[in-house]
């Protein structure tokens, strides 16, 4: 199923889908209810005016031959400041279990030229958390 064109305000997006997933990705989400392959896109709106869209995409999957979910979102704002014109893009990939522990997940963050990726996997018990801003490398074991 694809929806199209929907409106968000980006305080929504940030209370409606980051929260969730960032949850998620913490493992401390509840019980995860049955899931389903579903897709949509969402337009960003500032003063009633396009400035830019989220592509939303939920889907089954396998990781290491065990059954996962992978939820998928990728974002693109774009906005004029006097003569500057900004662009950022997003992309995050989370993939856990059916019932709701995390696996791994990947995102990525564009703004102008820097780059910002955070990866993050299960070791065990532990969260392994990877940043890399600038070439600047950091690693973070999360109980």
């Amino acid at each position: 199923m694809v929806e199209t064109q929907k409106s968000l305000r980006l305080s929504t997006l940030r209370r409606g889908l980051l929260l969730p997933l960032a949850w998620t990705l913490l493992g401390a989400a509840d019980p995860a209810p049955v899931l389903k392959a579903r897709e949509a896109w969402y337009d960003f709106k500032f003063y009633g005016n396009k400035v830019g869209h989220l592509h939303a995409k939920d889907s089954p999957t396998t990781i290491n031959g065990r059954p996962a979910f992978v939820v998928h979102r990728a974002s693109s704002v774009t906005v004029r400041r006097q003569e500057d014109v900004v662009r950022m893009e997003s992309t995050t990939d989370a993939y856990f279990t059916p019932d709701g522990q995390p696996m791994k997940f990947n995102h990525t963050r564009l703004e102008g030229r820097e780059q910002r990726t955070v990866t993050g996997y299960r070791d065990g018990d532990v969260l392994v958390i990877r940043s890399d801003v600038g070439g600047n490398i950091q690693e973070k074991r999360l109980p």
